[in-house]
């Protein structure tokens, strides 16, 4: 397949969560990582995915240090009808962006910055939030840990099924730097406004990756999306499932478009 034979390969599972509603969520404000914990209802979400999930054989698991991720994480591999169940493994690569000067005011303080510095001719995706980490800091951590996942793939003997549950935000960027052509990487499938659109609370994205042996090193690494911002297992909360994730949506697709605007004018 695509000039990798099946013997070169894994072909790897990897579930990418956002973590369930969180105190942050409901109050619209960036607050402190210690403060942002799971709502009842981010505890609900969270053990309806483990439930949703649970015959999946999860053989790695990841979480950032923020309890809402961690707690996320545990609910669903509590209720996964594995024998014998992954440890879950701390990453501070996959918490959320660090928000500086940002932290403990409104969430739209940050858009409003955001808004401007558009509007001025920023780059989206190049906005630097005052006091917080840059975003070549943001997704350089992001970026070495792909790299390790990657290459724990191509060590593994064996097709890995890989939990990851991190942050709204994060998984944005991952996803950003996966799609960069300077990557290696093959999309042999790719929906961009999905990809691209903040994923709603323990929603989550699912692609297998073929990742080729230390003996094929120049093959590329493919990755084939089956499913975006997958959510069916909310169902059970009706009306009640209509989250905090919508403003947030909106927001980042008039940013977008602003982004466009901004970007022609330029050019």
């Amino acid at each position: 397949m695509n000039g990798v034979s099946q013997v070169q390969v894994h072909k790897s599972t990897i579930y990418l969560v956002r973590h369930g509603e969180s105190a942050a969520n409901v109050a619209q404000i960036n607050l402190k990582p210690e403060d942002d914990v799971l709502t009842e209802k981010g505890r609900t979400q969270a053990d309806l995915l483990g439930k949703h999930l649970k015959d999946v054989v999860f053989t790695k698991a990841f979480a950032s240090t923020y309890s809402r991720s961690q707690d996320t994480a545990n609910f669903i591999l509590t209720n996964s009808n594995m024998t014998v169940k992954p440890e879950l493994k701390i990453d501070a690569r996959i918490r959320e962006r660090e928000l500086g000067d940002f932290v403990g005011k409104p969430a739209s303080d940050a858009f409003m910055a955001l808004f401007a510095a558009v509007k001025q001719g920023t780059p989206l995706l190049k906005f630097e939030i005052p006091g917080a980490e840059t975003t070549q800091e943001f997704d350089g951590r992001i970026e070495t840990f792909v790299d390790d996942l990657f290459d724990e793939l191509r060590q593994s003997t064996q097709p890995e099924t890989v939990l990851i549950v991190s942050h709204g935000l994060t998984i944005l960027r991952l996803l950003a730097r996966l799609r960069e052509p300077s990557k290696g990487l093959e999309l042999q499938s790719w929906c961009f406004n999905s990809a691209s659109t903040p994923m709603k609370n323990t929603s989550y994205h699912l692609f297998t990756v073929q990742v080729p042996s230390r003996e094929c090193e120049n093959e590329k690494i493919c990755l084939d999306f089956l499913k975006y911002n997958q959510r069916s297992h909310l169902e059970p909360l009706g009306e009640s499932n209509v989250d905090h994730g919508e403003s947030l949506a909106s927001a980042f697709t008039k940013l977008k478009q602003v982004d466009a605007s901004s970007n022609c004018a330029m050019q």
